[in-house]
């Protein structure tokens, strides 16, 4: 159903497959309504014209993919905003004032289940969180309390930090919770971890599919459709009912699993059955 007089500027903020993917989506649940999409890479002189004229149109709005995006969008445009695929973003100012988002990542509660469906004996883990992750961090000790695991977490500032924190939680865990956060790790860093784990005999739960050839046992990742599918949703919220009566960061509700078959067997751990249909394997 297409949005009521809605004129709508979607800004990507890269390239990048990730970013690019949710735009095409986007554009299809949005293909009956006024829209136009910029590519911060390539359209950069256009974006400021095109955020300056939504004042002069009916019902405008911002979708940005990514946090240069997200930024720009939040401190050029009086328009509301909606972002996504910003994982960082209690720390740069968003999910306040015009700008509302997505998660970035799926719901803990749902990755921690599916870790603890793979491997029952599972009782503690640890992780390392940024500066400015109350709200992440709030909702990983609740997952981890309803599954009945110890959580064990510190703040780094610097990815030799969060390698020293990492290494000083090994002997109190079962595993490792990864996050995206490219201001408290390296590619360095990321390899050092997953080695240390490997020796270690760590279960590490990772970001991106293509860490899994570095030793960890899992990847989980969100899914396209389902963030441009709860973009959508919120669009038709704020028209609605204004920016106001949405939350400061929406959950997601699908997940992408992919195992590391190997290290699955080297650990002595496997898939049960009914789990099959939901996972990959790279």
């Amino acid at each position: 159903m297409p949005l009521p007089d809605a004129h709508i500027t979607i800004l990507v903020s890269s390239g990048t497959p990730a970013y690019q993917g949710v735009a095409i989506q986007l554009a299809k649940l949005l293909v009956d309504d006024d829209f136009r999409v910029y590519d911060l890479a390539t359209d950069s002189m256009a974006v400021e014209a095109a955020l300056a004229s939504l004042g002069q149109k009916g019902n405008p709005l911002v979708v940005a993919i990514g946090l240069q995006a997200a930024t720009i969008a939040s401190e050029q445009s009086d328009a509301p905003v909606l972002f996504c695929q910003v994982f960082n973003f209690e720390s740069n100012g968003l999910g306040t004032g015009n700008a509302r988002g997505v998660a970035a990542i799926p719901p803990l509660q749902v990755q921690l289940d599916v870790w603890t469906d793979i491997d029952d004996k599972l009782e503690s883990i640890g992780a390392v969180f940024g500066p400015g992750h109350e709200t992440l961090i709030a909702e990983a000790e609740s997952a981890a309390r309803a599954a009945g695991i110890e959580l064990h977490y510190r703040i780094a500032e610097s990815d030799r930090e969060t390698l020293y924190f990492f290494k000083r939680l090994v002997p109190d865990i079962d595993g490792f919770w990864l996050f995206p956060d490219n201001r408290i790790l390296s590619g360095n860093v990321l390899k050092q971890i997953l080695e240390y784990a490997a020796r270690h005999r760590k279960q590490i739960v990772v970001f991106q599919p293509a860490m899994l050839k570095l030793g960890a046992v899992m990847s989980v990742t969100s899914v396209e459709t389902d963030i441009a599918l709860t973009v959508h949703e919120l669009i038709q919220s704020v028209l609605s009912d204004g920016i106001d009566a949405v939350a400061a960061l929406t959950p997601l509700t699908e997940i992408d699993i992919v195992l590391n078959d190997p290290v699955l067997m080297r650990l002595g751990l496997s898939v049960p059955d009914d789990y099959t249909h939901l996972v990959n394997r790279p």
